[in-house]
């Protein structure tokens, strides 16, 4: 249930031009697997660090 209240958030957040949070998803299966999203990002100098957890 965790999950999915966190998925429901993440769309939510969508409507945000600065929300990037994407769920990791196998093809064969569907199943989720992780999360991909931007960690922090500097407008200054264009720079922008990706985090990913994979569980």
């Amino acid at each position: 249930m965790e999950s999915e209240e966190i998925l429901k958030e993440w769309v939510n957040n969508y409507k945000y031009k600065d929300f990037y949070q994407w769920a990791i998803v196998l093809k064969e299966n569907k199943e989720v697997i992780g999360s991909i999203g931007v960690v922090s990002y500097d407008e200054k100098i264009e720079k922008v660090q990706i985090g990913y957890c994979i569980g």
